[in-house]
């Protein structure tokens, strides 16, 4: 049975020698120094080896040759995350008595900084919010649990991008921890309650802490305030979330997130994530078939599509659900018109995305892939009876970079053809 203590966090440091235009291990010349907390201090500097400006955390603690295994090996998985919404860790590294990683440099501000200046509108909320279970689905399906998701770790971008960062508490779910000491550390503000008590932490502590989140994007404020440390843990284990003043989908999503038993919680972030886009009227099936129709600028890159984004296409993968607005809704006739918005929204975001990767395709297998994928997203809408005879796919300049792989341009406008000829279903159980 592994014991169990609060630990506290070590003292920042910033080292007298790491002042701007200092080199560190010989390769990194500092220009400043972006923040310093309980975990570490963080530079940011430029790599002179690749010319590269990189972002430098001197890491606190880890100076038993146990920890610094246990930390490698987090490091080592967290290497291997190249999603767009995680923030790259380039290396693990020792120098001047010093453990220190070196990441991503993100130009923005952070998701604590857009929260301090006042509550954040619900449909930018809930693209923030989109981005960020896409980076933790992607990280849970390496196994990497990253335990200290919050606001002061997550960059809103320049470009538009959300992104995780520091990935300091990551756990691998193949560590051992039997047998250690289990020394709680992370934020109190957004800490499940079984970490708190010193259970083994897995994808259902970030659910906790997407909900706490999510709720303090919205209203500006965080959940539970307290005078103390252990006053704040207190209210993690015994105090729900009061959600009355959040509108009904809000207010389910975020309470069934913030569960203190995990076994009742969410299990996972697609489960959040469908409970962000789930209206809880039943859907009602539509009456007629509806058409749906396009311009192709809607496919153009850079286009304005007002709706949120949806995890990039991979090779392979489905089109990704995209957490949209779901207002609550009263009456057949809007829960009809919201099915719609729905549905528009997802299509429209799914071809963006697909005219994009057909522009990047280098070979004619990855221009395949995309026209396959281009079917499957047809099949979703054949099985809400949407009618795609008048598609884009008929006029869109990004499909047709597919013509330069020697694809021929009968095929890919053949995709209408596969798509009419797919067998019209009922709407999956749920799938909304």
């Amino acid at each position: 049975m592994a014991e169990t203590a609060i630990s506290q966090p070590s003292s920042p440091r910033v080292l007298p020698g790491l002042q701007p235009g200092a080199r560190f291990a010989e390769r990194y010349l500092i220009e400043r120094t972006l923040g310093a907390g309980g975990m570490g201090t963080v530079y940011a500097a430029l790599d002179t080896l690749t010319d590269t400006p990189v972002a430098i955390k001197l890491v606190a603690g880890h100076h038993t040759e146990i920890e610094r295994v246990r930390l490698r090996e987090e490091v080592r998985a967290t290497m291997l995350l190249t999603h767009r919404n995680i923030a790259r860790t380039y290396t693990l590294d020792e120098a001047a008595g010093e453990v220190f990683i070196v990441m991503e440099l993100l130009d923005g501000e952070t998701l604590a900084a857009r929260i301090a200046r006042g509550a954040i509108p619900r449909t930018e909320a809930l693209a923030i919010a989109n981005q960020l279970l896409d980076a933790l689905s992607e990280a849970h399906a390496h196994g990497v649990v990253p335990r200290d998701v919050k606001p002061a770790n997550i960059m809103c971008c320049s470009d538009d991008r959300v992104v995780l960062m520091d990935f300091g508490l990551a756990r691998v779910d193949d560590a051992d921890t039997s047998t250690h000491t289990t020394s709680i550390k992370g934020t109190p503000a957004y800490m499940a309650p079984e970490v708190i008590a010193g259970r083994r932490a897995d994808a259902r502590a970030d659910v906790y802490a997407c909900g706490l989140i999510l709720f303090e994007m919205v209203t500006g404020k965080p959940p539970f305030r307290a005078a103390t440390v252990n006053d704040l843990l207190y209210r993690q284990l015994h105090q729900p979330i009061d959600t009355r003043q959040l509108d009904e989908v809000l207010a389910s999503a975020i309470s069934r997130a913030t569960t203190k038993d995990p076994d009742e919680r969410l299990a996972s972030i697609d489960g959040l994530r469908e409970a962000l886009v789930t209206p809880l009227a039943p859907p009602v099936k539509p009456r007629h078939r509806r058409r749906w129709i396009l311009g192709a600028a809607a496919l153009v890159v850079g286009g304005v599509l007002g709706v949120v984004t949806v995890r990039a296409l991979r090779d392979g993968d489905p089109p990704a659900t995209a957490i949209t607005a779901a207002p609550v809704v009263t009456g057949e006739t809007q829960r009809e018109r919201q099915l719609d918005q729905l549905l528009t929204a997802e299509i429209a975001t799914s071809l963006k995305k697909l005219g994009e990767r057909a522009c990047a395709c280098k070979d004619a297998a990855c221009g395949r892939a995309v026209i396959d994928d281009m079917v499957a997203l047809g099949r979703r809408t054949k099985d809400f009876e949407v009618d795609l005879a008048d598609s884009p796919i008929q006029a869109s300049k990004d499909l047709l970079c597919l013509v330069d792989l020697g694809i021929p341009a009968a095929e890919i406008f053949d995709v209408n053809r596969r798509i009419r000829d797919l067998p019209v279903e009922p709407p999956r159980e749920g799938a909304w």
